[in-house]
């Protein structure tokens, strides 16, 4: 993630923060991360310890995505693969998750507009695999094939086999399976 990039997400925060209503618990966090970028990080004086800490780890987090191409994970089958620094990533954003009703009003503002963090990351992927699900099907007029060359195309039918199973056990829910039916009426016509 560039500064430049940094800089945008910033200002679009501070606009959307500016326009509600006056929370001061919020300011030391906009604050920190004015100084954050102006200082790229230095200790200073003046600014809360702990939102200087916050706003350090929101940028680690958002520039390991994009370095990485994906959102550090908090816990793998095999954790000897999961690198010390990317669980500590993970885990932090899974405690801004679970503690969201505790954040200031600035925080929860700058996690919505991160290009990296997802309130429910679950549902953004299932979401994303529809996506490129309903992308494929309109490019090629067809369902995907398990037997393709392509990989691609390949983990897309793994995938809506799999959404299938789930909606005939009936443990896809509900908003999925509305979802998924669209798709999957638009493959029959």
């Amino acid at each position: 993630m560039t500064t430049i990039g940094l800089l945008d997400l910033h200002e679009r925060a501070v606009f959307e923060y500016e326009l509600g209503e006056s929370d001061p618990t919020g300011m030391p966090f906009l604050e920190a991360e004015r100084l954050f970028l102006a200082t790229t990080g230095q200790a200073s004086s003046g600014v809360s310890k702990r939102a200087l800490n916050w706003t350090s780890k929101l940028y680690h987090y958002e520039l390991f995505t994009a370095e990485n191409g994906h959102t550090p994970r908090e816990n793998t089958r095999n954790r000897i693969s999961l690198p010390p620094e990317e669980r500590r990533l993970g885990e932090w954003a899974g405690y801004q998750r679970r503690m969201q009703d505790r954040l200031t009003r600035f925080q929860r503002i700058r996690l919505d507009i991160s290009t990296a963090f997802e309130w429910a990351p679950l549902d953004a992927s299932w979401q994303a695999r529809l996506a490129a699900y309903r992308t494929h099907v309109d490019a090629t007029g067809r369902q995907p094939y398990f037997n393709s060359a392509d990989p691609c195309e390949f983990r897309l039918a793994t995938w809506a086999a799999r959404q299938l199973h789930l909606m005939r056990s009936g443990s896809l829910p509900a908003e999925r399976l509305m979802d998924f039916n669209s798709v999957m009426a638009s493959t029959k016509s």
